[in-house]
């Protein structure tokens, strides 16, 4: 954009045109992904089967016999990071719990029914899965050290901010965009058109704090789950809206 501004004769400079952009709704609903957020710590988590995660990724289609596997269903022990998977030929809920009982039930596993289980809402698992975040980085280079059946974490990774108590907060009323999970407001799998952000602007209306956490917020009227600072997209009072005849496709 600002090369096109030049070959019009406008001087712009590139903090103007940042400016600009940054009030304009549809580059909002379209802005680019953080490149990281701060999730949620799980390290005041020490006891073995107390919390699991659980989710289903796509799996490599794979055809023994006349089945043709499509799926993995994931469980994962929170303070271990022990996990095991299940093939699945489809994400029904028959499948699922088929899932779930073969792995707890096995007598070789040392995963059995927890005390919590964490699972993404609705029946098939839709958005930014649990079990695929299993896979960043600061859960590979995580260190832990087993003491009978207490799991003490040491995550290689500190805090890149300030959270809990320290972390500075948003006021209640502040008008938001929040980070979109793939699928959301479509449906499937996610496609480059898609938004990044909602289009619907949403009002803090609480905060959760808690020591050494990141500060979680919910909104009035808005999705049940709670979003870190880094999903929130503040939304200038000042913010342009696209022309009528844009407006009403």
């Amino acid at each position: 954009m600002l090369v096109a501004c030049k070959k019009a004769g406008y001087d712009f400079t590139l903090a103007v045109i940042k400016k600009w952009l940054n009030h304009q709704a549809l580059y909002q609903i379209h802005k680019p992904q953080p490149k990281f957020i701060q999730y949620a710590s799980f390290i005041d988590i020490q006891d073995l089967n107390n919390v699991h995660q659980s989710n289903t990724t796509p799996f490599s289609h794979c055809k023994i016999g006349n089945r043709i596997y499509k799926h993995r269903h994931i469980i994962k022990d929170v303070a271990t990071r022990f996990r095991r998977s299940f093939a699945l030929t489809n994400k029904l809920s028959a499948q699922v719990a088929k899932a779930f009982q073969k792995i707890y039930d096995d007598p070789n596993c040392p995963l059995i029914w927890p005390n919590v289980l964490i699972i993404d809402r609705g029946t098939e698992f839709i958005g930014e899965s649990i079990a695929e975040r299993d896979h960043q980085k600061f859960e590979k280079y995580a260190y832990f050290r087993i003491k009978r059946k207490k799991i003490i974490a040491r995550p290689s990774v500190k805090h890149r901010r300030l959270v809990g108590y320290n972390e500075p907060l948003l006021p209640s009323y502040t008008e938001i965009r929040h980070l979109l999970e793939s699928g959301e407001l479509e449906g499937g799998r996610r496609r480059a058109t898609d938004c990044n952000w909602s289009p619907e602007v949403f009002t803090i209306n609480s905060y959760l704090i808690k020591e050494n956490q990141p500060v979680l917020y919910k909104f009035y009227n808005g999705p049940k789950r709670s979003f870190v600072r880094e999903k929130l997209q503040i939304v200038p009072p000042d913010t342009v809206l696209p022309p009528k005849y844009i407006l009403k496709y």
